[in-house]
């Protein structure tokens, strides 16, 4: 019987001593289930900073932002601000010139083809004065004075008049050179028409090509075969002595330039009559 209490005894202590040795050991690994964040917290946010009780299991979540982690302030988005609005006014600035710039190159360029044309065309004109005359025709077969060109009629500093076959049609036509001065002065109108001679003196002349914004008045001079100045308007005398045709045109552009300057071309040219 004794030894039956004994065992007994005996069991229990290591049972016992095997409950204190299981608490313990809970204890010091801390509880059993992970604590849960609280409710306020964002899982994964890096800011977040987490603080827990180790019997409990509870715990709280805080936010704490450093300067280098705020947002803009009022003046640095002001400044900001200013700075765009500077670059964009420069920027803006900059392509409202270059479209000055070009339409201005624009206008000179078709101001220069327009004059060159017809500077090109009045001096082939001249090359043909006095073509056909009568050397080329058989005396006794010549044809009547309407298909004959008589030169030149008539030279000013600001008009010519002469005959010539101009288009190669065997027609001879009248040709009228003349500057269009306003009463208020140039800039003024540089044209020059045609007819054939055979209607000379029945109707106006037509005028088909001209050339505007001319501001000289001094449009033609006139030498002879060893380069002699004549003195214009020619006399009848000066006529057939009258060998090249000097040419000087200023035509002013339309549109002022980005200095607020309305620019001004000079072609000058030379045609030698050949007939």
């Amino acid at each position: 019987m004794t030894h039956r209490r004994g065992s007994v005894l005996h069991r229990n202590a290591l049972l016992l001593g095997l409950i204190h040795r299981c608490r313990d050991e809970r204890l010091r690994k801390g509880p059993r289930f992970p604590p849960q964040r609280a409710k306020t917290g964002r899982v994964g946010d890096p800011f977040a900073s987490e603080s827990l009780d180790a019997d409990t299991g509870s715990g709280s979540v805080s936010w704490k932002l450093t300067r280098s982690q705020s947002g803009f302030s009022l003046v640095e988005f002001l400044v900001v601000m200013a700075i765009l609005v500077i670059v964009i006014g420069v920027a803006t600035d900059g392509l409202i010139q270059m479209q000055k710039r070009s339409r201005a190159d624009a206008s000179k360029l078709d101001m220069t083809q327009e004059a060159r044309q017809f500077m090109d065309q009045i001096i082939n004109d001249i090359h043909q004065v006095g073509y056909p005359n009568t050397k080329i025709f058989d005396p006794a077969g010549a044809p009547s004075p309407n298909n004959i060109s008589a030169g030149l009629v008539s030279v000013t500093s600001t008009s010519m008049q002469f005959e010539a076959d101009v288009d190669g049609s065997g027609t001879v036509s009248e040709v009228y050179l003349q500057l269009v001065i306003p009463n208020a002065g140039c800039p003024c109108i540089l044209q020059r028409g045609t007819i054939p001679k055979a209607q000379v003196g029945t109707g106006a002349v037509p005028y088909y090509t001209e050339v505007n914004n001319v501001t000289n008045t001094a449009i033609f001079d006139a030498y002879d075969f060893a380069g002699n100045l004549i003195a214009l308007p020619a006399s009848a005398t000066d006529l057939p002595n009258i060998k090249t045709i000097r040419i000087t045109v200023n035509v002013q552009q339309n549109s002022a330039d980005m200095n607020g300057v309305r620019p001004t071309v000079t072609m000058v040219s030379e045609a030698k009559i050949n007939n």
